[in-house]
């Protein structure tokens, strides 16, 4: 459901984690995706994630949306 709801650039950057929904709130969660030249270098290692950051987008089906990102730091 969240890859027909969110656009080719925010997937190509971001992996959906999960999606939760509720009764008035769909909430997904988007971790920044290690980039290819990164994963190929020995000498690069991500140790963790920077806080999350939770972005109100625009209703669906009259209920709210929250992305909820986590980028590398």
């Amino acid at each position: 459901m969240a890859k027909l709801i969110l656009s080719s650039e925010i997937l190509s950057n971001f992996e959906v984690v999960c999606v939760e929904q509720d009764s008035s709130l769909i909430s997904i969660y988007l971790d920044e995706s290690v980039k290819a030249e990164y994963k190929k270098n020995s000498n690069m290692e991500s140790k963790r994630y920077c806080e999350k950051i939770t972005f109100r987008d625009f209703p669906i089906r009259d209920k709210g949306v929250d992305l909820i990102v986590r980028k590398h730091k």
